[in-house]
């Protein structure tokens, strides 16, 4: 068959030697390379992160069909190939860094997550976490005053923590990360994350991918139109939080909670400092 992938995150390593299929799921497919860079293939529909390519439906049914985990595949001219697949070079790249600086007020987006009980991994109901206490919510905003303050914050305690391909405390991360880069808080600080080194000791290979690339501010498509359209008040905004939300089994969930916790934290931190002031 012949494939040609409808866009690239424009973040993405440049496509060389021999990938692996890592493992294959109804929505994605994940390959690794020997410097152990992830490529994921997205099915239309579902968004693109930042180390993904865009799949037709149909074409990502077919390639579920021949890609296997374990499956070789043969980088040519920056496409992919097996005996019996093609996969194109992507002719079109999309742009996934956080570049916006947008407000966001969390109560605003407190009264649409409090429609929507999605069990978060480690912290129940979504509309009922960030108002329960719990160590682990206790632990992340603990931690982000301790960045605010010039440290350098430790996450050992909660990165690699929970359930699933990208564990619980990890999402909530990603979705910390895509705040502080949304509202411009991550210049001049402390870095907000491990080494890259660390995080591959810490997690698994596809949630270290996904800190790896937040840390430097690129996000999915889903999470920034997300972000932008609750900035902008837009009547989409309910859809973009469901498609958030779709996220693996509980991921959305925790992406989302780390997104609320860490608005709930920087305004009370803003309001302090204008206090101390």
């Amino acid at each position: 068959m012949i494939c040609s992938p409808l866009a690239a995150s424009d973040c993405l390593p440049p496509i060389r030697g021999i990938w692996v299929c890592e493992n294959r799921f109804n929505h994605a497919i994940n390959l690794r390379n020997a410097s152990n860079q992830l490529l994921t293939l997205h099915r239309y529909g579902h968004g693109i992160s930042p180390m993904g390519w865009l799949i037709r439906r149909a074409d990502f049914d077919q390639l579920s069909h021949y890609l296997a985990p374990g499956t070789r595949l043969t980088a040519i001219n920056g496409g992919l190939f097996t005996p019996h697949i093609q996969l194109l070079k992507p002719r079109r790249t999309l742009h996934l860094r956080m570049s916006d600086k947008l407000s966001i007020a969390p109560q605003h987006f407190e009264k649409y997550l409090s429609r929507h009980s999605a069990i978060t991994g480690l912290c129940g109901p979504l509309n009922q976490a960030p108002h329960l206490p719990s160590p682990y919510t206790a632990i992340f905003t603990q931690q982000l005053s301790r960045w605010a303050q010039g440290f350098a914050p430790d996450w050992r305690s909660i990165i690699g923590l929970g359930p699933g391909l990208t564990p619980s405390g990890d999402d909530m991360l990603v979705g910390m990360m895509a705040i502080l880069h949304a509202t411009s808080q991550t210049a001049l600080r402390p870095s907000l994350l491990p080494s890259d080194n660390l995080l591959i000791a810490l997690t698994t290979s596809v949630s270290a991918s996904y800190l790896y690339y937040a840390q430097r501010g690129y996000f999915s498509t889903t999470i920034h139109a997300l972000l932008r359209r609750l900035a902008r008040g837009s009547q989409a905004t309910e859809s973009s939080l469901e498609s958030v939300l779709h996220h693996g089994h509980t991921s959305g969930a925790d992406t989302l909670l780390g997104m609320v916790l860490t608005l709930r934290w920087l305004y009370a931190h803003q309001r302090r400092v204008e206090y101390d002031v």
